[in-house]
């Protein structure tokens, strides 16, 4: 295979008409061509030019596309007559340029890249290069969507771990599309939202009125008449929190007992609860506790160990006193949901911090815009049913989901994967007992399981270093592609024993299986000796993407850009000579990570050599004949990649 590039807007020549380069990529098919007059040039592209040759075609000097070559030359009149060249190859367009690296350009209509390594051909080259890498990437992320489970297998310091991660990333969060993503129909639900004027003063009216009867001030010199709830009278306190102020946000209802005090109709008395059931007088136990409400208010803190209060009924207190500083959602699994729907980021898990991280999404979201946190509230709840964490409609939507990640070793086992029984401290006695514990497989999966319209990637590093049979037991069925979800439910070795922590279904009759939105990726080397120990059974059960050196050249961008020309010439001179070796193949090739380690040694190329890739290459030919000669050979190519590999 060749590059070449030329340019398509000038074909007569210089003076002559120009055409737009585009409309011919744009034809069906796409086109290149050239005029008809007696040049090398034309013969080039006539006799030499091949189905598979790479072409970069200009607009001028600058670049314009990457194509394929995919037909032999051919004349057309009808394309002669609107594109003016008289000769002709279909091409398969793989990329457009959309960068803005300064480049130097060898001139010509249409032209070979003969000199490799000059600035024109490493560009091309470069580009090429990116684009297969890319064009690998979205292969194995559609072959894992098909197949559930795939293997990224290749030569060392490849970047399949890395590529893993990547095709992780974007399985569970970049590939959902704007129509389906959670903040963008908030977002489209913000714009279209008609504020309801009536309905806004309304509650205005009833939040000033609650306000003016029972100023936070004033709170701690109630009466029991003025604060209890229960006998019917709809001008307490407790009433107007529970019931009363319900139209101006999402108020989860709670026991009168959440009151610590309250009228009991059974009893015709008023009744205590909590940390006041042990007062003997009414008016004492009221005075604790409405003291207590009025100091966590003003204090904008709750601390259970001090109060006992409930946390439903603060939180309503905390929105409804402070409507510019709370939300008005008091449900703390509501609050998780809304959480989790637009991954908000809290300072901690404290009710209060949750409720505020709400509150400052909510400043975000509708800044600039004409709406009060309680209209916030009826968009959630009108675009979204927060309570399952799902939309109203039957359509669901995609949320962001989890990365779990681990790496196998001979002593890896099912106790760690998937459920064992783990020493345990007793509490009371100066002994060692067990517990059940879940791994870290089963735990995953639980979340899938919990979570169905979320996405999670389980990466599996160095997955054939592990006994796969002992490590996956029964499962070993159920992470088949064709038995996901609970037609492939088996019995854990454990599922007798099952408590709250570690069930998956059901604490008296557990069954488990691998959910139909949970997605596995090994990565492995081709070359290890352990590959034997993945057995056909396993890898049955997996698709497999081959990554090759050349595909990850681009995890270089960024990262050693001062050495990135020479560290190409040197892996690819070493990898060709590496091929030319009886025994060996392009499974031993040295991947593009290994050049990484430049940014530790400041570029020293013999560093790198000396301290990672020497004794690899060592290695590869043990017990080899002729194994000193071989490795000077490859030395060679290099530390001098000019020089050829063809004798080696």
């Amino acid at each position: 295979m060749h590059y070449w590039h030329i340019q398509l807007d000038k074909p007569w020549g210089r003076g002559e008409k120009e055409i737009d380069p585009y409309k011919m990529l744009r034809n069906k098919p796409p086109i290149i061509g050239v005029g008809e007059w007696d040049s090398q040039q034309c013969e080039k592209f006539k006799q030499q030019c091949t189905i598979g040759n790479i072409v970069m075609v200009r607009k001028g000097k600058e670049p314009l596309a990457l194509c394929r070559v995919v037909s032999d030359s051919f004349t057309d009149t009808k394309l002669t007559q609107t594109f003016q060249h008289h000769n002709f190859r279909e091409v398969e367009v793989i990329d457009y340029w959309d960068g803005d690296e300064p480049l130097t350009l060898t001139q010509g209509t249409f032209s070979i890249l003969y000199e490799e390594n000059s600035p024109s051909w490493f560009f091309v080259d470069k580009w090429y290069k990116k684009v297969l890498g890319e064009m690998k990437m979205k292969n194995a992320l559609e072959l894992l969507l098909a197949n559930k489970n795939i293997i990224l297998t290749g030569s060392p310091g490849t970047g399949k771990t890395y590529m893993a991660k990547q095709i992780a990333e974007n399985i569970v969060g970049n590939n959902l599309t704007e129509q389906r993503r959670p903040v963008d129909i908030l977002k489209n639900a913000i714009k279209e939202f008609v504020p309801n004027i009536k309905l806004r003063e309304e509650r205005d009216k009833l939040l000033k009125a609650f306000l003016e009867s029972y100023p936070l001030d004033k709170i701690n010199s109630l009466t029991l008449d003025q604060y209890c709830t229960g006998k019917g009278d709809r001008n307490n306190f407790c009433w107007w929190v529970e019931t009363g102020l319900k139209s101006l946000g999402k108020y989860s209802p709670g026991s009168a007992r959440s009151f610590l005090i309250y009228w009991s109709k059974e009893k015709d008395d008023y009744s205590k609860h909590g940390y006041i059931k042990d007062e003997q007088v009414d008016n004492q136990a009221l005075k604790i506790v409405v003291s207590d409400i009025q100091r966590i208010l003003q204090g904008k803190t709750i601390d259970s160990s001090d109060y006992n209060i409930g946390n439903s009924l603060l939180l309503k207190l905390f929105y409804t006193y402070y409507p510019d500083e709370y939300f008005p959602v008091n449900s703390v699994k509501h609050m998780d949901n809304i959480i989790g729907l637009f991954n908000i980021k809290c300072k901690n898990q404290l009710i209060l911090e949750k409720n505020k991280a709400i509150y400052g999404f909510y400043k975000n979201e509708c800044r600039n815009k004409d709406i009060t946190p309680f209209e916030f509230g009826d968009i959630l709840y009108n675009s979204f049913n927060i309570a399952e964490g799902e939309m109203l409609s039957n359509e669901k939507i995609l949320l962001e989901g989890d990365i779990a990640f681990v790496q196998f070793h001979p002593s890896y086992d099912y106790t760690d994967f998937v459920e064992g029984l783990r020493p345990k401290k007793n509490s009371d006695q100066n002994d060692i007992g067990f517990e059940l514990k879940n791994g870290i497989f089963k735990s995953f999966c639980k979340k899938a399981k919990n979570n169905p319209n979320k996405k999670y990637v389980f990466i599996i590093d160095e997955i054939n270093r592990g006994e796969f049979s002992k490590i996956f037991g029964e499962l070993f069925y159920s992470i088949d592609p064709g038995y996901r979800g609970e037609n492939g439910k088996v019995k854990t070795q454990y599922s007798n024993i099952q408590n709250e922590e570690t069930h998956f279904t059901d604490i008296d009759d557990d069954y488990f299986y691998v959910p139909d939105n949970l997605y596995l990726i090994g990565t492995m080397n081709d070359i290890d000796r352990s590959v034997e120990s993945f057995d056909f059974a396993a890898r049955r059960r997996f698709a497999w993407v081959e990554i090759q050196s050349k595909d990850r050249i681009s995890m270089w961008d960024g990262k050693i850009d001062d050495w990135k020309q020479d560290a190409r010439m040197r892996m690819e001179s070493l990898n060709r000579a590496i091929e030319n070796i009886e025994g060996l193949s392009s499974a031993y090739h040295i991947g593009p990570a290994y050049f990484l380690y430049l940014t530790l040694y400041q570029g020293s190329f013999e560093k790198l050599w000396d301290n990672h890739i020497e004794l690899l290459i060592k290695e590869y030919l043990r017990g080899m004949p002729d194994a000193k000669e071989k490795f000077g050979a490859l030395r060679i190519a290099y530390f001098n990649p000019e020089v050829t590999n063809e004798n080696i």
